[in-house]
C-alpha cells in the first residue's frame, strides 16, 4: 500500500478552510488526512499533536502569524514542508520566511491549481527524502549474526558524513574527490557504495539539492539566473540554465515567468 500524507490547513477564516478542505483533490495527491486550525497557536499544538507532513497557513492571523508558526516550525520539526496563503500587499513581509525553509507562496485568492502544484512538489519531495531515510535505516538495522563484523554500521556512517558534508556544501565547487577525502574514503568505492545503498548518484544528490534550491530563489527573489547559479554552486550560467531545463522541463526565465502569471 502507497504512503499517504496528512496536510494542516491553518486560517482564522473558516469559509477558507472550509473551502480549502473540500474542494481541493487530496485523495489524487497523496494526502488521507486534512486537518484544520484557526490561528498559530492552536497550530502549533496540532504539529506536536499529529506531526503533519504538510502545513498550508495564513500570514496574517491574530496571536501567532503564519510567520511566527513557520519559524517555530523550522526549529522543531523543519521536515514538515510549509505554505504560506498572502495577499499582495503582504508579500514582501512574507519573503522574509525562505530562512525558514517556506517551500512556496500562494497570492489570495487563493488558486487551487496552484496551491496543489505546490502541494504535489512539497509531497515528490517528501517520498524521496522518505525512500533515502528507509534506505538509511535498512543500514541502521541490518540483517545479520551478531558475530559479524559492523559493515553496515561502517557504511551508514560513511553514507551519512557523506550527506551532511553535501547539504552543508552544495554551493561551493564541489568535487567527488573532495567528498571522499572528508568521509576518508577511496573516490571510487564512495561512488559506488553510495549508489548502491540509496539508488542514485552523488551527482544525483548535489543536482537535485541545487536545483530545489535554485527553485526556491527564483520563486522567492529577484535574482538573475547567473546570480542564483553561483548562489547554488554553478559557476557557468550556461549550463545551469541547461541542467534546470533538464529537471523541471522550463528554462530558469520560463520558470519565473510562470510563478509570476498565477
Amino acid at each position: 500500500m502507497s504512503f499517504t500524507y496528512t496536510v494542516l490547513l491553518v486560517d482564522d477564516d473558516s469559509h477558507v478552510r472550509e473551502g480549502l478542505r473540500d474542494f481541493m483533490q487530496w485523495d489524487e495527491l497523496g494526502v488521507s488526512k486534512v486537518v484544520e486550525a484557526c490561528d498559530g497557536v492552536e497550530a502549533l499544538e496540532k504539529v506536536k499533536e499529529i506531526i503533519p507532513h504538510v502545513v498550508i497557513t495564513d500570514v496574517r492571523m491574530p496571536g501567532m502569524d503564519g510567520i511566527e508558526l513557520a519559524r517555530q516550525i523550522s526549529d522543531t520539526a523543519p521536515e514538515i514542508k510549509v505554505i504560506l496563503l498572502t495577499a499582495y500587499s503582504e508579500f514582501s513581509y512574507a519573503q522574509q520566511a525562505i530562512s525558514y525553509g517556506v517551500v512556496d507562496y500562494i497570492l489570495k485568492p487563493t488558486n487551487l491549481e496552484k496551491l496543489s502544484a505546490a502541494v504535489k512538489r512539497s509531497i515528490s519531495e517528501l517520498d524521496r527524502q522518505r525512500s533515502i531515510k528507509d534506505r538509511l535505516r535498512d543500514l541502521d538495522h541490518p540483517e545479520r549474526p551478531q558475530d559479524e563484523s559492523d559493515v553496515p554500521g561502517v557504511t551508514h556512517r560513511i553514507i551519512a558524513k557523506t550527506r551532511d558534508f553535501i547539504f552543508s556544501h552544495y554551493n561551493e565547487a564541489l568535487k567527488l574527490a573532495t567528498i571522499a577525502q572528508h568521509v576518508h574514503c577511496n573516490a571510487s568505492y564512495l561512488s559506488r557504495l553510495y549508489k548502491k545503498e540509496l539508488g542514485e548518484t552523488i551527482t544525483d544528490t548535489i543536482t537535485h539539492l541545487r536545483i530545489q534550491k535554485a527553485e526556491e530563489l527564483l520563486r522567492h527573489t529577484d535574482l538573475k539566473a547567473y546570480e542564483i547559479a553561483d548562489h547554488v554552486g554553478w559557476e557557468d550560467a550556461a549550463y545551469f540554465s541547461i541542467v534546470f531545463k533538464k529537471y523541471t522541463g522550463k528554462s530558469p526565465k520560463q520558470y519565473r515567468q510562470d510563478i509570476n502569471s498565477k
